[in-house]
Order: C-alpha cells, then sequence, then structure tokens
C-alpha cells in the first residue's frame, strides 16, 4: 500500500496516521530532517490520504487506497487540492506560469512540467530549476489568491512548500499571515532541511516533526530492490550517504567498483619496494582529473573502509562487518603482513588527509601525501 513507498519513518507514519485516525489534523506543520531522508516523499503520501475517496483503516493505522481517482490524481502530481510551492529562478513568477510572455518562460513552464513527471515517477526526487533559489511574495500573493476560491474537488486542501527555508522574508510575512487564520479545511506543510532559517513565528504555528535518517539496513534493501546494486556497492554507498537516499544516488553516478579497483592498485604500487613513484604519479594523474574533489572524496573514503575492514578481519576473524566482501582473500592477506597497530595508523593518517579535502588543497598532493604517509607506516 501506500506508506510502503517510504523507506524507513516509521515513527513520523505512526504519528500521522494517528492524527488521521482521531481527525485531529493540524492546520500546518513542519517537515524536517536531512536532506534527501524522505520528507517530501512523506508530505505527497499525508496529502494523498487527507483526500482519498476510500481510505485503508484500522484501529492502528491508515493510509490511502492508491486506487481510487484522487489517489491516482494525486500520483501523477495533477490533484487539484494538493498543491507545490517551490522556488522560481531569478525575474520569474507565478504570472509567468500563467501568462507566458515569450520563449524563456515557454522553456520555464516545459523544466517545471518535466521536473513533476520526474516527482511523480519517483517521490524522492529533488525539484531543480536552474537559478531557482528563493521563492518570492508574488508567489505567496498568487497562492493566497488561488485558496481564496471555491476548490474544484471535494476534499482537503494541502500545500506542500519545498525548501520552505527559501521564501524570502516578505515571501515569509505573507504566509504568517494565512498561519494566523487557518481555515480548517486547508493543511500546510513546510518542508526543509533548515529549520532554523525559517521565522520562528512560523514555526510557533506549525505542528514540528523531525525525520530521522534512513537506517543503513533500509538504505541496502532499496538500493538493491530499487536500484539494481550488488550487496557489495550497496554497502559502500551507504557508508558515503549518511542516512540519505538521494546522496547515495548521487553516488550511483560514480563508477564505485572502478574506483575499489584503483584503491587496491594503488596501494600495491605505493608499497612497491623501488621504482615506484612515476607508475604511481601516472595512476594518480588518471584517477584525479580537473582538481576533481568528489572522486578525491571517494577515493579517500573507500581507503579509509579498506583499511577499516582489514582491521575488522584481523580482529574478529570473521566477515560479519566487511564492507569490501569481494575482496576478502586480498583484505586477509595484507591484514596478516601489516597487523592492527600499523592498520590504525593508516586509518588516522587517511582520516586526516579526507579532512584537507575542503581546505583547497591540490587533490594530487592529498593523494601522494597519503600514500607516502602509509608506504612510511608500513615499510619504515
Amino acid at each position: 500500500m501506500a506508506w510502503k513507498s517510504i523507506i524507513g519513518q516509521k515513527r513520523v507514519k505512526k504519528i500521522l496516521q494517528k492524527a488521521f485516525i482521531d481527525n485531529r489534523i493540524a492546520h500546518s506543520y513542519c517537515f524536517w530532517g536531512d536532506e534527501g531522508i524522505g520528507k517530501e516523499a512523506v508530505a505527497i503520501e499525508f496529502a494523498k490520504l487527507l483526500n482519498c475517496k476510500n481510505p485503508v483503516l484500522d484501529s492502528n493505522s491508515s493510509e490511502a487506497c492508491d486506487k481510487c481517482s484522487s489517489c491516482q490524481k494525486a500520483n501523477i502530481m495533477q490533484h487539484p487540492n494538493i498543491e507545490f510551492i517551490f522556488s522560481l529562478p531569478t525575474g520569474k513568477s507565478v504570472e509567468n506560469l500563467i501568462n507566458p510572455e515569450g520563449k524563456d518562460d515557454e522553456e520555464l513552464i516545459d523544466a517545471i512540467r518535466k521536473q513533476l513527471e520526474m516527482k511523480a515517477e519517483d517521490f524522492y526526487h529533488k525539484i531543480s530549476l536552474p537559478n531557482a533559489n528563493q521563492i518570492r511574495i508574488n508567489t505567496i500573493r498568487e497562492l493566497k489568491k488561488k485558496l481564496s476560491l471555491s476548490q474544484m474537488q471535494a476534499g482537503r486542501r494541502c500545500i506542500i512548500i519545498l525548501n520552505a527555508d527559501e521564501m524570502t522574508t516578505e515571501a515569509s510575512n505573507a504566509l504568517l499571515k494565512s498561519l494566523e487564520e487557518p481555515n480548517p479545511d486547508i493543511t500546510f506543510i513546510l518542508v526543509t532541511s533548515k529549520r532554523q532559517a525559517l521565522l520562528s513565528t512560523i514555526l510557533s504555528r506549525c505542528q514540528k516533526l523531525k525525520f530521522d535518517p534512513i537506517s543503513d539496513n533500509d538504505l541496502i534493501d532499496t538500493l538493491i530492490s530499487k536500484y539494481n546494486q550488488s550487496i557489495e556497492e550497496a554497502r559502500l554507498i551507504t557508508q558515503f550517504a549518511r542516512g540519505s537516499l538521494t546522496q547515495a544516488l548521487d553516488y550511483l553516478d560514480s563508477n564505485m567498483k572502478a574506483i575499489r579497483e584503483k584503491v587496491v592498485t594503488i596501494l600495491r604500487l605505493s608499497l612497491k619496494k623501488k621504482n615506484f613513484r612515476n607508475e604511481l604519479y601516472e595512476h594518480l594523474e588518471q584517477l584525479i582529473k580537473a582538481n576533481d574533489k568528489h572522486t578525491l572524496e571517494i577515493f579517500i573514503f573507500l581507503v579509509i573502509v579498506w583499511f577499516r575492514d582489514a582491521y575488522s578481519t584481523f580482529q574478529t576473524k570473521s566477515t560479519k562487518n566487511i564492507i569490501n566482501l569481494d575482496q576478502i582473500e586480498t583484505i586477509n592477506r595484507f591484514a596478516e603482513n601489516f597487523g592492527a597497530k600499523n592498520i590504525i595508523e593508516c586509518i588516522e593518517v587517511a582520516e586526516k588527509h579526507f579532512s584537507q579535502i575542503r581546505k583547497n588543497v591540490q587533490p594530487q598532493l592529498i593523494l601522494m601525501s597519503l600514500l607516502l604517509n602509509i608506504r612510511k607506516i608500513l615499510l619504515d
């Protein structure tokens, strides 16, 4: 059913389901928490439930049927009672969307349509428009004008404000007036990963629901079942994601397997007895192009994970907590050759170099320094 499409967030889902069962729907909510953990997806599912013609109920749960005409409209992001507010490009307003004045407006309308289609395919998709970073007062004024008109379909009108922290001060104050005079048939859902950026007066009028990071197990299961990742790749990506599906998906575009293979190759080169520098530098040049900090971050983190695996297998003689399961034989030999003390030192050095990535140090210098330090620890 509908709630099953939401990854984790059991606590939040229970709160919202109980509110529906008890008919205690707040007139305004603030869904807050880290980026990419399902706040927008939950907002859509909740709005769908509030408008469902045949909700599925029992004493402890409630969810949209996902079959009625209302649910079908919500699933394709075309429900007249569910309004989405988000940032528009600089110089553009809702008026440009209602009454296009040229090619640029038509292109913007087409871009928004495509983003909503992508959102309909995956509620976790993040709507993104070029040069869009503010929700301006004209957008809120147009919303208030629309809400003053009779609604087209029975049900509860739900206003979902994505990245609500992007409202300008003027837009926030305009919205505040609506929150101060709640309409019993309207629910506002403000979604944000920067709760502190919202006006305190707005927050005071919202029921605040904190969303938790997605658990590693839930994230791994999702990457395997929905995105066709192997268990090794899913476990690796989860190490980077910090409980965020959108961060995990960012790493799907990176060739993690190829970078992992590079880690082993480059570590081996750095530990050659002699004549290693030129060959090592050539590999680093291939790995890091145009000061690519994203690839550098992945590489060093994979080095850290690789050493952690070596330490774990050395200490426990078990593969239970190993991330690089497909490299276990190599990891076992490495752990036996160098021992726990040296491995811990390598982890500490790698973590220090990882912290240098955001300090504008050249990637090649960071990597060469890291590998020479590892070489000194393991071979001296």
